[in-house]
């Protein structure tokens, strides 16, 4: 049976989403936020948009013509000016089997290769053992297993701690500050071969440049303790076209100052960020690194349900 390699572009559109519909998988289909009527539909859309960044390109493997296998590969210029070399992100790896996987990872080899990449990174569901094994076949290497704890907003009771307010322009260099010591459980300090500060550097990175990066509508809030800022919060509400106006507040960020832990100032900033949510939002959703207990389980006492299945995040050095 004749394989072609083709750009996604010159696949029929329904021939990629029915590729996706039947191989792809995601912890996000099963439950709410995300659980729509096909159950594929919010996937699809996510691998969609991903496809048509400026940064994306896709490929396509085709059998007879039609799809059996995807990968979208994004080299972003934000990480290579971070970092000082080039870092990639398979963002969907889809595949009909161990086969198709594998040559799509060729794929990315020869385009990791032709950017000069040095580091390229992976996350997909755990239970995707197809992709799973396939990139560990191809030396990518496993960094850390993150879930996605959810909360039903309408069923939120109202705390009214208002310890919060919202974030101003004179507020960026405290949360940079604290973005530098907060975050030290992700896949950047874990990984050895990344530079410390750079690692440190991440997050400040990413609050300079937030307003910047995100479209549609923002929930900044900053936590103030004895008369400064001690915390703060990053969100951004969307409605996926695939869930039928269903409004989503992702929390993607957010962080208490190391040197106040313990003093239950995360728990109070959590509840004044659910009580504004509510009132614009009909989910909350965020993706955590399950090493971070203490924040699990401060969402378990939200009363946040965690998705049944979750994800994996592998990283492959080429050098």
């Amino acid at each position: 049976m004749p394989s072609d390699l083709m750009p996604l572009r010159e696949l029929p559109p329904r021939s990629a989403e029915e590729c996706v519909a039947r191989f792809g998988r995601s912890r996000l289909l099963s439950e709410p936020p995300f659980a729509c009527d096909p159950p594929h539909a919010y996937l699809w859309e996510c691998f969609a948009e991903a496809a048509g960044r400026d940064d994306a390109e896709s490929v396509c493997l085709a059998h007879d013509g039609v799809a059996a296998g995807l990968c979208i590969l994004r080299c972003p210029d934000w990480d290579r000016q971070h970092f000082g070399f080039g870092v990639a992100r398979i963002e969907y790896l889809v595949g009909d089997g161990a086969a198709t996987a594998g040559r799509l990872l060729r794929w990315v080899d020869e385009r990791l290769a032709a950017k000069r990449v040095r580091m390229c990174s992976v996350r997909v569901a755990a239970d995707d053992l197809v992709a799973v094994h396939a990139l560990q076949d191809g030396g990518f290497r496993y960094q850390e297993f993150a879930l996605t704890p959810w909360l039903d907003l309408s069923r939120w009771e109202p705390r009214g701690h208002r310890v919060t307010r919202r974030v101003t322009g004179d507020d960026i260099p405290e949360l940079c500050r604290i973005s530098r010591t907060a975050f030290r459980t992700d896949r950047f300090h874990t990984d050895p071969r990344f530079d410390g500060n750079a690692a440190d550097g991440v997050y400040e990175r990413w609050i300079r440049t937030w307003h910047g990066q995100t479209g549609g509508e923002t929930v900044d809030l900053v936590l103030v303790h004895e008369d400064r800022v001690a915390g703060f919060f990053l969100s951004r509400l969307f409605t996926p076209h695939a869930t039928a106006g269903r409004r989503i507040a992702a929390l993607v960020l957010g962080g208490v100052d190391p040197a106040l832990s313990g003093k239950g100032l995360g728990t109070r900033l959590y509840c004044d960020l659910m009580d504004e949510l509510q009132q614009r939002a009909d989910y909350a959703s965020v993706t955590i690194v399950a090493r971070n207990s203490a924040v699990l389980n401060l969402y378990n006492k939200l009363g946040f349900r965690i998705s049944s299945a979750g994800e994996v995040t592998l990283h492959r050095w080429l050098d």
